[in-house]
């Protein structure tokens, strides 16, 4: 579980690891940004179910997920991660809209104004290029059908706003 939850391997028999590696999930043993952005999601449900919101829910949000972060051993995915999920924060706390290619941009060049040799480091190419892959493809794809859904299901109970919305999605809100 240590091996899941933190990244701690060192305990985890050889054979164990093995199995791993042959089956194809060792993955689920390193800590990625993937951890980090379901941590982020699990803390945001749960500040939210006990109501607490704005700069504070998004501030630990953040906070918590830095401290994971740390706690993994800062392995470059996973503070890329971080930095990226304070910028998509950050951007809701002005309430700005958090395009993930601009924040993907922002962190690849702030990164690289570090360390420059990370553009040759495979493991920064394969996460920017996943990433990339999922704000050039599946956001746009889920903004043309769902995104119109979710602002139709807003205010439910202002019934105006069903003779301004198309058919279909005033039927949603109706039903």
């Amino acid at each position: 579980s240590r091996a899941v939850l933190l990244g701690d391997s060192a305990r985890l028999e050889r054979i164990w690891a093995d199995d791993y590696r042959r089956t194809g999930t060792y993955h689920a043993i390193v800590i990625s940004g993937i951890h980090l952005t379901v941590l982020a999601a699990c803390f945001s449900v749960l500040f939210r179910f006990f109501g607490m919101t704005g700069l504070g829910s998004l501030a630990a949000t953040a906070g918590l997920c830095w401290i994971y972060a740390l706690m993994t051993g800062s392995g470059a995915p996973v503070i890329r991660s971080a930095a990226g999920l304070t910028l998509f924060l950050g951007a809701h706390l002005f309430y700005r809209r958090a395009r993930i290619i601009n924040i993907l941009a922002a962190v690849a060049i702030g990164f690289l104004i570090f360390d420059p040799d990370q553009l040759f480091d495979p493991s920064f190419q394969l996460s920017f290029l996943s990433v990339a892959l999922i704000g050039a493809l599946a956001a746009p794809f889920l903004a043309a059908t769902t995104d119109p859904y979710a602002d139709g299901l807003r205010q439910l109970v202002n019934l105006r706003r069903d003779t301004q919305l198309e058919p279909r999605i005033a039927e949603l809100r109706i039903e």
